[in-house]
């Protein structure tokens, strides 16, 4: 890659002006150093099409010598090309919006690479279905991506399991409170209490009687599932609807339910 850089002034270019739009990028982004690994991975999605654009055009040149040089030449000057491009959607969004990432939608406002990046103390991972959110004392939680968008994120002790006045009425679930956490949007918030056993056998298993106590008081039970997230059990009464969410894992069983037993989930973002 060295000698191609020396012998091609076309890579040059194209190498320089993907410095110059990292450089851009860095300069109007006072949070990549906290989180390298989100603005490495959003780096690279400005990169890939300069890359998949240079390997159409060069590689089926490259194993004949007289269309080689063109080959490079032209698949650098593409690469040139859409790092100008991205350099003005950069400059754009600084300019309109006051940051490098207004509009580019899966790294701007609302997305996860912005939650992480607001959010540095925080290891945030995008899975298939949802992004699981973890901090420095393992405490860890699945969030549908959106739920954290302008969302601001805590993760706060239990210091005492909460009795069944603070969970709406619900009674409270026979395994240990572990943590709770804390997400607020737009003056919103909700604290969600998260209940958590480990157990050598499926057979041990506790029993969570929520259907059998919704049944007690003439409350119908619905039930969804909500991917990696587990059942989302919805206890709905005459005066009021409870919700509880369950997730099973293989020797673990965890539950979570909000203060005051409502939703689990923030109303979504207004426009």
């Amino acid at each position: 890659m060295g000698a191609a850089l020396r012998r091609s002034r076309s890579l040059r270019v194209a190498a320089v002006a993907w410095l110059l739009l990292l450089a851009l990028v860095v300069a109007n982004d006072p949070g990549a150093a906290g989180v390298p690994g989100w603005f490495a991975w959003g780096f690279a999605t400005l990169l890939l099409p300069a890359l998949v654009l240079a390997l159409l055009v060069g590689l089926p040149l490259l194993p004949f010598a007289r269309t080689r040089r063109a080959g490079i030449v032209l698949g650098a000057s593409l690469a040139t090309g859409v790092a100008l491009v991205w350099a003005l959607v950069v400059g754009l969004g600084v300019w309109w919006f006051g940051g490098p990432y207004g509009l580019i939608p899966w790294l701007g406002p609302g997305s996860v690479a912005d939650f992480a990046r607001r959010h540095p103390a925080l290891s945030v991972s995008t899975l298939p279905v949802d992004t699981m959110v973890r901090d420095a004392a393992g405490r860890a939680v699945q969030m549908d991506p959106r739920d954290l968008a302008h969302a601001e994120f805590a993760f706060e002790p239990c210091e005492r399991p909460p009795p069944a006045d603070r969970l709406g009425g619900l009674p409270p679930p026979p395994l240990p409170c572990r943590f709770r956490y804390r997400i607020a949007r737009e003056g919103r918030a909700v604290n969600v209490y998260v209940y958590e056993e480990e157990f050598r056998r499926r057979d041990d298993r506790t029993p969570l009687a929520y259907d059998d106590w919704a049944r007690a008081r003439g409350a119908e039970v619905g039930a969804r599932s909500g991917g990696l997230r587990g059942t989302e059990l919805e206890l709905r009464g005459a005066d009021q609807t409870w919700f509880v969410r369950v997730v099973h894992a293989r020797y673990r069983q965890r539950l979570m339910i909000a203060e005051g037993g409502g939703p689990l989930r923030l109303p979504e973002p207004g426009p």
